[in-house]
């Protein structure tokens, strides 16, 4: 089953996706979106992620720290 996760962080929106991968595990990915003030949709700035999981939970948890990481390490 495939999962969403969505958060605001450091002026950046994270949306971290989980899907299903061959073996019963799970590959999950982030988009780091820049907020852009005053348009109707933000700005993808990076793609992070495409690593194979063992459950949807551990998934969304390491993406989401993979995210964080990316935008502190650059901005």
């Amino acid at each position: 089953m495939a999962a969403v996760r969505s958060f605001s962080y450091k002026g950046f929106r994270i949306v971290c996706t989980v899907l299903p991968a061959p073996g019963g595990k799970m590959r999950g990915m982030a988009e780091i979106l820049k907020v852009a003030d005053g348009l109707w949709r933000d700005h993808q700035v990076s793609q992070v992620g495409g690593t194979i999981f063992d459950d949807e939970r551990e998934a969304l948890e390491s993406i989401g720290v993979l995210a964080k990481d990316w935008v502190d390490g650059r901005w």
